[in-house]
């Protein structure tokens, strides 16, 4: 496999067809402190295309955390001209809640 790790930055990300990326999201806190991340139950991510759940189609293994950095499943069989809407709920320092959206721009290996 190709897998490779990305941070995930603001707005959308783009990968290519055939690919198979893992997304790293760091979860900042306001005080710079270390945020403190549940991964029991709590921990979940959802990918969405045409607003139809593809989330078991598109992606295979489990989400792990390691300090305040959550990593994602590994995106799978993903098809060129795909723009999937990738959503990411965890529990941080004790409150529930979305800690990541981004569309997820899948290119053709022509480039387009």
């Amino acid at each position: 496999m190709n897998e490779m790790n990305y941070l995930v930055r603001e707005g959308q990300q783009v990968t290519m067809e055939g690919s198979t990326p893992i997304y790293n999201i760091r979860i900042p806190t306001k005080s710079g402190a270390t945020a403190s991340i549940l991964s029991n139950g709590t921990l979940s991510m959802y990918v969405y295309k045409n607003g139809s759940d593809f989330t078991s189609t598109f992606t295979t293994g489990s989400m792990s955390v390691s300090g305040d950095v959550i990593t994602t499943k590994t995106f799978t069989g993903l098809v060129g001209g795909d723009i999937l809407h990738v959503t990411i709920f965890a529990t941080v320092d004790g409150v529930f809640g979305c800690v990541a959206e981004f569309p997820l721009i899948v290119r053709k290996k022509s480039g387009r």
